[in-house]
């Protein structure tokens, strides 16, 4: 399939969005790197990350940033829509609004942030539970935390879930959700008969499910990155401060290393349009858990995927004058430390990449939950993650090749001063065993 960027032409500033605002912003969000703990610096921290990072993408590696590619994420199959066939579709407003311009809309966000190389999950379940008031979910590798609105300042936290407004059966919206799942495992209908919050009645008929405007929600997977459901960018940071202070993480990544993917949501409940992902803009028919749950593995997968993209950059960065100097000088300026520091540099992605991440294995809950797997394969397809991940290794065969050069290179350079030093050692010898019968001979002769 042929990906064409083209420029994206936001809609007049005037025209009207239907779809439910959940969340709010007040800044852009664009595809850098940029500190995450100083929201003071925010705006300054972007344009300044962009030129500390020398292997900054000059060309967004997903091409879907620059592009217009329709994924319609489907209940039983996935279908696909090239270019051309996405402006024959009928699509909502949203959709044809850049992220800025959603962003100034208020259009509710899913960001995910790579901040780490891991988590505890056991002891951040606690942390959640105790000061940010809310009960955490554990889906295999994720930890699902659903925040009540109105945001507010925890005990010793910036922000924590308010008190959750419960139906006269004692259940909240998120709990009876989950016993809903539970009980019954079928979600690949995106609607469902259930009983009303406020009258607490089961009605008999099977209506949309309304998604509520007061819930956010969290995905913690275990490999370090964090996708954030309808918070607002102030929020967003204020969790990650707390992440940061509860000494959850498993060797965090500096401000500048970590990596961050923007997206925005709506539902469309009405139209009789499929759930779809467009322009990164995702549209969904139900706000069930399981649903978001399923986006986000992808998500996630991808901002890792990004981080292993800009360390590639780096090693690339720093071996790519070693081709040029061979060719001048024809010889190597790094002694074997170097050499062996930048193999194991690039040994260590190579695993992180195939064995420890997770980018490339399907998640286990799709094992024991396979109708949510075309949904997952569908983001993955949309986020381009096989093929980045076999552009990366072909990248690190390259370098690879490169370092067995300069290894074998080194072992002969090594070699032949061995060899020297022992055609010295032999004259040095032979000049002493010339010197031993010369003396002999004078004191027998003498």
């Amino acid at each position: 399939m042929a990906d064409i960027p083209i420029e994206l032409t936001p809609s007049s500033p005037s025209a009207r969005f239907q779809p439910e605002t959940i969340g709010s912003t007040s800044s852009s969000q664009t595809r850098i790197k940029k500190p995450l703990l100083n929201r003071a610096q925010t705006s300054s921290a972007v344009s300044s990350s962009s030129r500390t990072k020398h292997a900054k993408h000059t060309q967004p590696l997903r091409t879907t940033k620059t592009s217009q590619k329709l994924v319609l994420l489907p209940e039983e199959e996935v279908i696909l829509a090239s270019n051309d066939e996405a402006s024959d579709v009928e699509a909502p407003v949203a959709e044809r609004l850049t992220k800025e311009v959603r962003d100034n809309k208020h259009y509710p966000r899913v960001t995910a942030y790579c901040i780490a190389e891991g988590f505890y999950l056991g002891i951040l379940t606690e942390f959640l539970r105790k000061e940010h008031n809310v009960q955490p979910k554990f889906y295999d590798e994720c930890l699902y935390s659903p925040y009540h609105f109105p945001i507010v300042p925890g005990r010793i936290t910036e922000i924590a879930s308010s008190f959750d407004v419960q139906s006269p059966s004692g259940h909240t919206y998120i709990d009876r959700q989950i016993e809903n799942y539970e009980n019954n495992n079928d979600i690949s209908q995106y609607f469902s008969s259930d009983e009303n919050l406020e009258g607490g009645e089961h009605s008999g008929v099977t209506n949309p499910i309304i998604p509520p405007i007061n819930l956010g929600e969290v995905f913690y997977f275990d490999y370090g990155v964090v996708v954030i459901w309808n918070f607002t960018e102030e929020q967003e940071h204020s969790l990650l401060n707390d992440i940061a202070r509860s000494g959850i993480s498993v060797r965090p990544l500096s401000k500048d290393d970590t990596e961050v993917e923007t997206f925005h949501f709506q539902y469309d409940i009405e139209s009789n349009r499929q759930p779809r992902i467009f322009n990164d803009m995702i549209t969904l028919k139900t706000d069930h858990h399981m649903i978001k749950l399923t986006i986000s593995h992808a998500i996630s997968q991808s901002t890792k995927l990004s981080l292993y993209e800009w360390q590639m950059d780096n090693t690339i960065e720093r071996t790519k004058h070693i081709p040029k100097m061979l060719a001048q000088t024809g010889r190597l300026n790094l002694d074997r430390i170097q050499v062996t520091k930048l193999s194991g540099g690039l040994f260590k992605l190579r695993i992180d990449v195939n064995l420890v991440s997770n980018v490339l294995d399907t998640p286990e809950i799709f094992w024991s939950e396979p109708s949510l797997e075309p949904l997952y394969n569908a983001i993955r397809s949309y986020l381009e993650i096989p093929q980045r991940v076999k552009l990366l290794n072909e990248r690190c065969n390259i370098i690879s090749d490169l370092l067995d050069m300069l290894r074998e290179d080194i072992g002969n350079s090594n070699m032949t001063r061995i060899t020297w030093i022992i055609i010295w050692l032999i004259v040095v010898a032979v000049f002493v065993a010339i010197g031993e019968i010369a003396v002999k001979t004078l004191n027998n002769y003498g």
